[in-house]
């Protein structure tokens, strides 16, 4: 049995066409009961929350009751029907399975030659999109038919003509096989902390870079390998702190996807994440315009993807609104940024089930990260809760570290002195034991929750301690895997506005400008 929250989902997720493809079809293909369907269809549509008594109560006089469990798996069953109608033509894969369908029938049904001729056809495009594993199903029944079919005497130089393009079809495979292979342990090196942490951490980054497949680009073999090796060479270049190698792999990806523009809309999650690369880069030299670009030839490649791939809008929103919204932050475009808010809680909200939660780590650390500059503090802290409060999540364990060292200083400018010890101290084991403590993230938390508690706000011996502070962090900032911190929070600043007396946001903007 299906489960009702399952039909929940299928038709929540469906687009506008095809909630009117489905409807089309359910009363072509529903003899006598297609008005039932459509009806369970709309009433489901409509609801915001599954919630079958509802249903029932609003069906009650309605004889299919009696067999409502069998009747909701065969809605689901039309509606992936309707669907595979629907998405016949619409990508590579689609057109190849359906020709293979079409090539299993024509086969026995000892129709040979039109059979042949679709399969040459199929494996153009499959080499083209580079489909080899299809390709390998489309070679072994081309076999099949020239086995079977009254070709004569060119069966011997048919077959020995597909023999070694599926050995060479085999080779593709494994040596992209190979390269998924690196990313995933490439993806292992820095995971945990999502950064490169030390000298060690670098030395392993340059062992994985001596690969021979990394090292040498000639030895992947397709466009989907190099894709791999670029991505993975940009990704390791970028923790090394080799921002313009990193740059060169992420913009040739970007070009080789978009030497072919039909691949595009084959592979659009790919190309997205590869823009999504490239505005990290933009993002984090604060170039807005470079940025902006991106942004919009990022929405655009989403909104030409018919909408269709629901995954494709939800990622959309992920990657540009993360970056948009930390590049606005960067930028000290403060209004802008607030403005984004209202959005951003909305998608997260519609987007509940289905976001990342890394990203929305992400979207709460640095609206949270806003707000505090801004000194609206209430609203810092109610949008930094939950990530504060997750702490069995294995993801962004960066964003987890900091947002609990926010919260401590949300806690002190919110006059809380008295829990600052206790949250540190809880902070500081945790850190330990996630092995994200780095010396920057130790004197600060040492500091808040060893001295700040025994100061008050705007106190002379607070100016002093902060003095102190600001040196310590000067000396430790000297080590450049410690200034990575300063991309998730501007400890000067917060210094220098303890020092001051001035607002976070008027020591940023000035400092900023200049």
């Amino acid at each position: 049995m299906v489960p009702s929250e399952d039909l929940f989902s299928l038709i929540k997720s469906l687009s506008k066409s095809e909630k009117g493809h489905f409807k089309k079809y359910a009363s072509k293909h529903v003899i006598g009961e297609q008005n039932h369907y459509i009806k369970i269809f709309d009433a489901i549509e409509r609801q915001k929350e599954y919630d079958e008594q509802a249903l029932k109560e609003e069906f009650k006089d309605e004889s299919f009751l009696n067999s409502f469990a069998p009747f909701k798996v065969y809605l689901f069953n039309l509606i992936l029907k309707s669907l595979t109608v629907y998405h016949a033509d619409k990508s590579a894969d689609a057109y190849l399975n359906r020709t293979l369908l079409n090539t299993e029938i024509l086969f026995k049904k000892g129709i040979y030659k039109p059979a042949l001729k679709h399969l040459i056809k199929a494996k153009s495009i499959a080499y083209h999109y580079e489909k080899f594993d299809t390709l390998l199903s489309l070679i072994d029944w081309e076999k099949r038919i020239i086995l079977l079919g009254t070709f004569e005497t060119k069966i011997i130089q048919m077959i020995n003509k597909l023999l070694p393009e599926r050995e060479n079809i085999l080779k593709l495979i494994h040596n992209i096989y190979e390269y998924e292979s690196l990313a995933v342990r490439s993806n292992k090196l820095v995971t945990t902390s999502d950064r490169t942490r030390n000298k060690e951490d670098l030395k392993n980054i340059k062992s994985f870079l001596s690969e021979p497949l990394l090292s040498d680009e000639r030895k992947a073999l397709s466009d989907t390998a190099r894709f791999f090796h670029h991505n993975v060479c940009s990704f390791l270049h970028f923790e090394a702190g080799n921002l313009n190698q990193s740059y060169k792999f992420c913009k040739k990806n970007v070009l080789l996807m978009e030497q072919h523009p039909d691949r595009i809309k084959e592979y659009p999650i790919r190309y997205l994440a590869t823009l999504q690369n490239l505005l990290v880069f933009e993002t984090k030299q604060n170039k807005l315009k470079e940025a902006n670009l991106i942004l919009n030839k990022a929405r655009k490649a989403a909104s030409e993807s018919e909408g269709e791939i629901k995954n494709i809008e939800v990622k959309t929103f992920e990657w540009t609104g993360t970056s948009e919204l930390i590049m606005l932050i960067n930028a000290c475009e403060f209004d802008k940024a607030q403005q984004l808010v209202p959005q951003i809680a909305l998608k997260l909200n519609e987007f509940s089930d289905k976001i990342d939660k890394a990203y929305e780590f992400v979207f709460r650390y640095y609206i949270s990260y806003l707000y505090f500059i801004l000194g609206k503090f209430d609203k810092a802290k109610s949008w930094l809760d939950p990530v504060v409060n997750a702490g069995k999540s294995e993801t962004r364990q960066d964003i987890i570290s900091f947002s609990l060292i926010l919260n401590l200083l949300l806690h002190f400018e919110k006059g809380n002195a008295l829990v600052l010890e206790y949250f540190g101290k809880s902070a500081n084991r945790y850190m330990i034991k996630k092995n994200t403590l780095n010396k920057l993230e130790s004197l600060l938390l040492n500091f808040v929750y060893k001295k700040l508690p025994r100061l008050d706000n705007g106190s002379p011996e607070l100016k002093k301690a902060c003095l102190d502070l600001r040196e310590q962090v000067n000396e430790v900032l000297k080590d450049p895997f410690e200034q990575k911190a300063l991309s998730y929070f501007d400890i000067n600043a917060w210094i220098e506005s303890q020092i001051s007396g001035k607002k976070i946001v008027d020591v940023i903007k000035p400092k900023t400008s200049n």
